[in-house]
């Protein structure tokens, strides 16, 4: 209605000299009567039209498109096949650490996407890449040196360095939070002890 109304007069003032003037409540110029009533007719009616009723602000409606674009992304990124080891390490979607991400410097950001995409330094890719002859670990020899392996053992290094104990007797099945604040970035990580 409002862009129909500017339309209007954009068009009359291409061939004409458009002036607007506002008048303050009843001054008893010819016309505001007409328009008084007018617009108390329209306002008693209930509202119908291809505009919205009232208002929403560019600012809230730019945050609930953003909002729906993260659940969008998020349930397409968790449907899509492969990035199994991102999907391990991070249970939700990358575009949600957006802020975190852009706040670190890129040596702190390569390892982050080092050890959520595996392309990094450890022995398994390096072993795929047939730089590596051996994909086990360089401490325990035990399994393949991957980045879930690595996050979980300096974790339990942690632990056996604080306590003395790498064993935690909470239950059968904890989830574990590890934040690091050097490098802003939380690590879920399911350990079944």
């Amino acid at each position: 209605l409002v862009w129909e109304c500017f339309s209007v007069l954009f068009d009359l003032s291409t061939h004409n000299k458009v002036y607007l003037h506002w008048i303050p409540g009843r001054m008893g110029v010819l016309g505001t009567e007409l328009a008084d009533e007018a617009a108390l007719a329209g306002s008693s009616v209930i509202f119908w039209g291809p505009e919205s009723a009232f208002g929403i602000s560019p600012t809230s409606f730019r945050a609930s498109i953003f909002k729906l674009y993260g659940k969008i992304a998020h349930e397409q990124w968790r449907n899509l096949d492969g990035h199994r080891q991102a999907k391990e390490l991070n249970r939700v979607c990358p575009s949600v650490h957006k802020k975190e991400f852009l706040n670190l410097n890129r040596n702190r950001l390569r390892k982050i996407i080092g050890l959520l995409t595996e392309h990094c330094t450890l022995r398994r890719h390096l072993y795929i890449m047939g730089i590596e002859s051996d994909s086990l670990c360089r401490g325990f020899h035990l399994e393949e040196e991957t980045s879930r392996h690595t996050i979980v053992r300096s974790i339990l290094l942690k632990y056996l360095s604080i306590w003395g104990s790498i064993a935690l007797r909470f239950g059968n099945c904890k989830t574990l939070s590890v934040c690091r604040t050097s490098f802003r970035y939380k690590v879920f990580l399911l350990i079944i002890i």
